[in-house]
């Protein structure tokens, strides 16, 4: 019951959110602030009531309307998905991506450096959190965004927006070796769902039969995946972190079919993305990654705030499909057991199942040889984060055994 209540509400306030988003809230406003003078002016002047009470059918008039042409809009288009795995993995990297590795995953494209891992476990990298430079749609993008969000909506899918941070600097390894400022910016969720949750979905007019959106250039160029700082899409920062019990058992979570991504799939302990809240007053990329990867954590396991996390960034990836945006990796302990693990109402919309497995602590060998096992026994179940999260735990183990031993505490 509670879940279903939950459910409703966010339903409700996602479509709320989306006429908001599309830019109707003005008239919206003025016909609450002409509806709260008007309640005002009934005990006081009637006059003034009467002036309140005709701004505030006017403003509801000018709310529907605005609501009709957004629908009326949203109809003149239709979408295909017609750009195929093979049309995505021929595009190519830039010039300064030249080390990176480009990879697949069932189907999953994703774009990685060894290097510049390597350089995330070990070097602050300092942040400066540009909060006046809002991130906005390309003239393409709010043409389109009427039908791709009413559409993505329709389907039944759990969308609301949020505020969340995109990052703008690419993290190449030569680069960052120079400790460059790392630029993170303000987004939204919607912004995302408007440009990279479109990667390969062409939208066309219904009436001229023209193509609008052809699938890959708010992300690509002639066939070259844009870098960040180049980039059409929103690229809000994504998070990952595969985490463990006090009683050294390793969380995994089964989504629901309700998520926007990776439903029904295995994904990390904690997963989901960084929001403005992340970043204040933290001085070092790798303190607000761990921010968010603790918040995100903390809320899919239903733990209060004041539980003990140590977390470590172990990775950073581009998911091309999903218009090559940036997600970062880590790896968590908790100071609880298992059994104080539940799934709260609210998270009970995008989580189905969460289980624990139990890990060897008897040395490093047999802990990695315990994460290789759940690779190959559930490989086929697992989403791309849930993937890369495990690869790059094995990645930090095997490069610095030590940090992780400390980072473990007694595990071992």
């Amino acid at each position: 019951m509670k879940t279903r209540l939950w459910h409703f509400w966010y339903n409700l306030r996602g479509w709320f959110q989306i006429y908001l988003f599309l830019g109707i809230k003005w008239a919206f406003l003025g016909s609450v602030f002409s509806s709260i003078l008007t309640i005002v002016a009934l005990f006081v002047e009637p006059i003034t009531f009467g002036i309140g009470l005709c701004a505030t059918v006017i403003g509801l008039l000018v709310f529907a309307k605005d609501i009709w042409s957004i629908a009326s809009s949203s109809e003149n288009y239709y979408s295909q998905q017609l750009v195929s795995f093979s049309v995505l993995n021929k595009l190519a990297k830039s010039e300064r991506y030249k080390n990176f590795r480009y990879d697949n995953f069932h189907g999953k494209l994703f774009l990685y450096d060894p290097d510049v891992n390597d350089i995330l476990c070990n070097t602050p990298l300092t942040i400066a959190f540009e909060s006046k430079n809002q991130f906005k749609l390309s003239r393409v993008a709010k043409e389109i965004a009427p039908f791709v969000l009413t559409k993505k909506k329709a389907h039944g899918r759990v969308l609301f927006n949020e505020p969340k941070i995109r990052l703008s600097t690419d993290l190449v390894a030569e680069e960052l070796k120079r400790q460059p400022l790392i630029k993170l910016q303000p987004t939204d969720y919607y912004s995302s769902v408007c440009t990279n949750e479109l990667t390969g979905e062409e939208i066309k007019s219904k009436s001229t039969k023209s193509q609008i959106y052809d699938g890959l250039n708010f992300m690509s160029d002639a066939g070259l995946i844009l870098d960040l700082d180049e980039s059409l899409c929103s690229n809000h920062i994504g998070i990952s972190t595969v985490a463990f019990t006090a009683d050294n058992r390793l969380i995994i979570t089964v989504q629901t079919s309700g998520a926007f991504v990776d439903y029904d799939k295995i994904v990390s302990s904690g997963s989901g993305s960084a929001t403005d809240s992340d970043a204040k007053s933290a001085k070092t990329l790798q303190e607000f990654v761990v921010r968010a990867m603790n918040r995100e954590l903390l809320e899919e396991c239903g733990l209060p705030e004041t539980t003990g996390v140590r977390t470590q960034v172990t990775g950073f990836a581009r998911f091309v499909n999903r218009g090559a945006k940036p997600e970062f990796f880590g790896v968590s302990f908790i100071n609880q057991p298992s059994q104080a693990l539940i799934i709260t109402g609210k998270e009970a919309l995008y989580i189905a199942d969460q289980d624990t497995l139990r890990v060897s602590r008897h040395s490093l060998d047999k802990f990695l040889l315990s994460l290789r096992y759940l690779r190959e026994k559930s490989e086929a179940k697992f989403s791309l984060d849930m993937h890369l999260s495990l690869l790059f735990l094995e990645n930090y183990i095997q490069k610095f055994p030590k940090s992780f031993v400390t980072l473990a505490g007694m595990l071992f």
